[in-house]
This record gives C-alpha cells, structure tokens and sequence, in this order.
C-alpha cells in the first residue's frame, strides 16, 4: 500500500507548521484515539505536500506511524492501523518488536471461522469459467472447503462485502502482469480475516482435471500433512522458462520482453500448490517488509517461492507420477528440471 494512502483519501488543507503545532497541542492535552490518530495523519499528508523535502527525518516519521497505530487501534480502526503500522514496518524491516505489532494488529480484525481455503485465481472476463470450475471443485472437496473466486480491480473495494458470493474483489490491476501483485492482496486477506490455523491452496481457473475425486483426496491429504509449501517443482535455472508471458500482457511491449530475474532456487507451479497458515502468515509479513521485492515481477508462482525461501520455508516439490492421475496436463514435462528431493503423498499421509 502507497506511503500516506489513508490520509490521502481524507486530505485536510493544512501547512506542515499548523498540522505540527495541532498535533502538539494534541499531545499536550493526553488526547488519544481518533483524535490523536487524525492529528498524525495531518502532520503526515503536510509533510508529503511540503515544498521542500525531508521535513521531519526517518525515525521521525517511523515514531509518528507506530503512535498512528496505536491510537488507530484505540479508535477500533483496525484497517487504518494496519496501514499505520506496515507503513512503519518498510521503514524498519527488521525491528521484531514492529512485526509483533504488526501480526497483533492482524489477528483484532479476523472475524471469518478457520477453514481450509482455494483461491480460485481468475479475471472478470473469466467468471463465468472461474464459476464452473468452482462448483466441481466444491463437489469434489465438499463443504469442509472454502472456496473464494479471486479477481483485480482498478479501485479499492472493501473486502468483506465480497464475503456473501465468494467472489473477492482485491486492489490490484486484473490483467496477467499484475498477477504477483493480486496474489498477495489474496493472501494478506486471509491472514487478515480469516482465523487460524487457515490453510489455503491457488489454483488457477483453467486447472485441467483429469479426476475430480483424485485431486480431492490429494488436497485433503496435503492439508492434514506438515507441510507448509507444496507443490509441482519449477524448472531449475537451466531449463526456467523466461518467455511464458509472451502474448499474455495487457502491455505489449512487456509482453515481449524476456523475464530477466535472476533464479534463486526452485518453486511451486502455478497452476496448484499449497501453503500452510506459516507459509501465509511468513509470506505476508515479508511482502509488507519488502514491498519493493515484486517489481518487475511477471511470475507470481515463482514470487511466491522467492518470498517463502527468504523466510526459510522450503519447497516440498511433489512427485508428479502421483498427480498425474488427477490433472490431465503432462507434468512430468516440468518436474524432470527438478535436481531437488521428490517426496511422494505416502511419505505425508
């Protein structure tokens, strides 16, 4: 989320000199909460409006951000200290006790019942495609599962009035390049909503079925295993894969110009794999330290793995030959790149 983004929404006509003195008269009188919360704010959107640059210094404003927070929670404002504090987790990134905050400010807003999740990764031109799928996978897995359709859009919409069709509407362009970034709108929604222990799979709505009730017995064994991220092997670095976007972006000119990140390791296929409530839980917090990480990422499979090994959580790369009896595509084409170990389903059951 963009630095200031909440007071953006809000802005107030005020010079950096009176926002500052209001917000030390604030201080001086022990207002808390909302108004306390506000006065920050104003200080703060001053400051980005300010002629000159650097008004008040990094640990200035990262101070400002934690009490921001903590008067945001005070006010029962949950999102906006949640904006507050992550703000004030990209300026220090390794502070443990701004991550504790920050996974504490989390855990006051989830209000939906723990259960195993597929996010359903589609588009608006898809739903209908999207929908189908949905209902096999629902009669598959039965009602122990939760089954959301995710899709971008251009402007923010409130997430919990997404909850009654399943349908979640995240704040990230819906075309392919922008899949990195719809992805971990997804899961920072589940973290944030969603009680623990939640676990989830992505999916991907053209995922080519060969044997419903194989793929269904397979999630449910992944689900109840310890594994925290698995999946189909990625390609190693000799054989990856830097033109599968070719022809797929809303941008053409990025749509023909190679991938040219460097490979740090192997990672999960996009079509199917699954992450634990660790998994979730590391992988937002370190998308939040680091937002900057996914520029100029075009794979949002081999982001995710990227993230998740920076967090020591490896990749538990499925055997294929296993698979295979539930997906009709021949993975094996992808998995024999793989130089890592093969576990088999047997081996978690």
């Amino acid at each position: 989320m963009n630095s200031l983004k909440a007071a953006q929404q809000k802005p107030v006509p005020m010079d950096f000199q009176t926002a500052s003195e209001n917000l030390a008269q604030a201080a001086r009188k022990g207002l808390r909460g909302n108004a306390l919360f506000e006065s920050i704010e104003n200080v703060l959107f001053s400051d980005a409006k300010a002629n000159r640059p650097h008004t008040i210094n990094g640990m200035q404003r990262l101070a400002l951000l934690k009490n921001a927070a903590i008067a945001a929670l005070e006010a029962g404002r949950v999102d906006a200290a949640w904006n507050s504090i992550t703000q004030a987790l990209e300026l220090a990134p390794y502070h443990e006790d701004l991550l504790e905050m920050t996974a504490a400010i989390a855990a006051g807003n989830r209000r939906e019942p723990a259960t195993p999740l597929v996010l359903l990764i589609s588009c608006q031109p898809r739903i209908d495609k999207a929908l189908r799928t949905k209902l096999m996978l629902q009669e598959a897995l039965g009602e122990k599962f939760r089954i959301l359709i995710v899709i971008g859009q251009k402007t923010e919409l409130r997430h919990a009035s997404a909850l009654d069709t399943d349908l979640l509407m995240v704040n990230a362009p819906d075309n392919y390049e922008s899949l990195p970034l719809k992805i971990s709108a997804a899961l920072e929604y589940v973290y944030r909503n969603f009680q623990t222990p939640t676990s989830c799979f992505k999916i991907d709505e053209d995922i080519e079925v060969n044997d419903t009730k194989e793929l269904a017995a397979l999630m449910k064994l992944l689900n109840e295993s310890d594994a925290d991220y698995a999946g189909f092997a990625g390609n190693n670095k000799i054989m990856q894969e830097r033109t599968w976007h070719f022809g797929k972006c809303q941008d053409k000119l990025l749509g023909r110009r190679p991938y040219t990140k460097r490979f740090k390791g192997c990672w999960a296929y996009g079509g199917l794999y699954f992450l634990s409530t660790k998994a979730i839980q590391s992988f937002v917090l370190e998308a939040k330290r680091f937002p900057d990480e996914v520029a100029g990422e075009m794979y949002e499979d081999k982001y995710v793995g990227d993230t998740l090994r920076e967090c020591g959580i490896g990749l538990s790369a499925l055997d294929p030959a296993e698979w295979l009896k539930a997906l009709k595509r021949d993975w094996w084409t992808v998995n024999r790149a793989y130089a890592g170990k093969v576990i088999s389903l047997k081996d978690i059951a």
